[in-house]
């Protein structure tokens, strides 16, 4: 396969193939060569001081869909910081995402591989986690006592979840660890553990 520079010009030519080379994950391998082949057989159009124009009748369409398809892609964030107060700050999203049903906030802060304990002794998965946006829920719950701790790629948040009352007063739960690992640019929880108050604090 040619270099580009003989087909669009050196500059325009390498510019263009880096982005055929890019579009693997949005396009077949088939479907790029194919492409591809189109503008190989405009060499003679190239040589007449249209190869750009060539160029960009057949590749605008290729580049503008996976745009589009990169784009949705981007839901979730990259390049968290490797702090306590980023995952202070996620497991505010967390609570939030179930509350509002916001799914692609949480499938962003759950592995794949999420498992929780729960109070009772049963384990719960992403699946079942994600499960749970669907249901409507009419408490209001609040998180406090939040401690981040960050080793390197791997951390764990402890913190109380509770309701408050009318008067204001905070009224404890539960007491959660949630423990993440930094994978993708980004904080995802892999377990985590919930034990219920006895009684109320």
């Amino acid at each position: 396969m040619s270099d580009g520079g003989e087909v669009f010009g050196d500059g325009h030519g390498r510019f263009l193939l880096a982005c055929i080379r890019l579009q693997i994950d949005c396009f077949t391998k088939k479907e790029i060569l194919a492409n591809y082949s189109r503008v190989k057989m405009s060499d003679r159009c190239v040589s007449n001081g249209i190869g750009m124009i060539t160029a960009m009748i057949f590749f605008l369409p290729l580049l503008l869909l996976c745009s589009f398809s990169l784009a949705h892609g981007q839901g979730c964030p990259a390049g968290q910081q490797k702090d306590p107060v980023t995952l202070v700050q996620i497991e505010q999203v967390w609570l939030r995402a179930v509350e509002q049903h916001d799914k692609a906030a949480l499938e962003c802060i759950l592995a794949d591989e999420f498992e929780e304990a729960n109070f009772d002794g049963s384990l719960i998965d992403r699946r079942a986690m994600l499960a749970t946006v669907a249901k409507p829920s009419t408490v209001h719950f609040e998180l406090s006592e939040l401690h981040a701790h960050v080793h390197g790629n791997s951390a764990y948040v402890r913190g109380v979840g509770g309701t408050r009352s009318q008067d204001g007063k905070f009224h404890a739960k539960n007491r959660f660890t949630d423990i993440f690992v930094y994978r993708d640019g980004r904080w995802q929880c892999v377990a985590g553990h919930e034990s219920h108050f006895p009684e109320e604090r």
